[in-house]
């Protein structure tokens, strides 16, 4: 929900601003405590982050902080065939928080996503090689003055 709110059936919605990850069960817990007896709670928060680059799935996946960053990878599909983890970067708005290097190191040593201190809205990007990105746009120009030279053909 927005806010961040917890919406609960048959009850008040349950807001949780300023209550960090680590607090999160024991808040609900008190709260719920106002109308249930001795109330068991399990939290889990999620985070949005864009996945982009060479994976198999690109896209914007909610991914648990305790989750490793080659987990996340994993769960975008995997990198694909191509993928350069040297090229990739995770960025914040326009604010680079990881280089390649750093990502192939958190990658090797199995760092969590909340130990990178990444947030909702994060991207992380898989790098492809210069090279491939290079052949790439030389395929798409060359696209474009084929298709530029059919209509002018058919213009005559």
């Amino acid at each position: 929900e927005p806010g961040p709110t917890l919406p609960l059936p048959d009850l008040p919605p349950l807001s949780l601003h300023g209550v960090l990850r680590s607090e999160a069960e024991e808040h609900i817990a008190k709260e719920l405590a106002t109308y249930l007896r001795n109330p068991q709670v399990r939290a889990t928060s999620l985070m949005r982050i864009a996945m982009f680059g060479a994976v198999g799935a690109p896209g914007f996946y909610h991914f648990s902080p305790n989750l490793t960053l080659s987990d996340a990878i994993m769960n975008a599909g995997g990198p694909s065939a191509t993928a350069d983890f040297g090229r990739s970067s995770i960025k914040r708005a326009n604010d680079r928080l990881y280089n390649g290097k750093q990502v192939e190191q958190a990658i090797t040593e199995g760092t969590t996503l909340d130990r990178m201190n990444l947030h909702g809205g994060d991207m992380i990007e898989v790098g492809t090689p210069r090279s491939l990105l290079a052949s790439g746009m030389r395929a798409l120009l060359t696209a474009g003055a084929i298709a530029a030279s059919i209509i002018a053909l058919r213009g005559l």
